[in-house]
C-alpha cells in the first residue's frame, strides 16, 4: 500500500480527466456553432463558383435571427470569401 493520503493521491498520479462533464459538452456545442457560422463562407465561395446550387445556403437561414452588430461581421466575412 502507498503511503500517500488518499487526498493526496491524484497530486501524485496522473489527472483523472475533467470534474464536470459538462464541460465537455460545453466545449463541443460552442465548436460545432463556431463551425456552423464560419462555414457559411466557403459554401458562399462553392456556390459562387458553382459547385454549389443556391438552395444550399438555406440551412444558413437562421443567421438571420442575430443581433445587427452580429449580422455585420458575418456580412464582412462574407465579403472576404468573395
Amino acid at each position: 500500500m502507498s503511503d500517500t493520503p488518499p487526498d493526496r493521491k491524484e497530486e501524485a498520479g496522473a489527472p483523472e480527466g475533467p470534474r464536470n462533464p459538462w464541460v465537455g459538452w460545453l466545449l463541443c456545442v460552442t465548436f460545432a456553432l463556431g463551425l456552423y457560422v464560419f462555414s457559411v463562407g466557403p459554401v458562399q465561395w462553392l456556390i459562387l463558383h458553382g459547385y454549389l446550387t443556391e438552395e444550399a445556403a438555406i440551412i444558413w437561414l437562421p443567421l438571420q435571427f442575430l443581433p445587427d452588430s452580429a449580422v455585420e461581421a458575418i456580412i464582412r466575412y462574407l465579403e472576404w470569401w468573395r
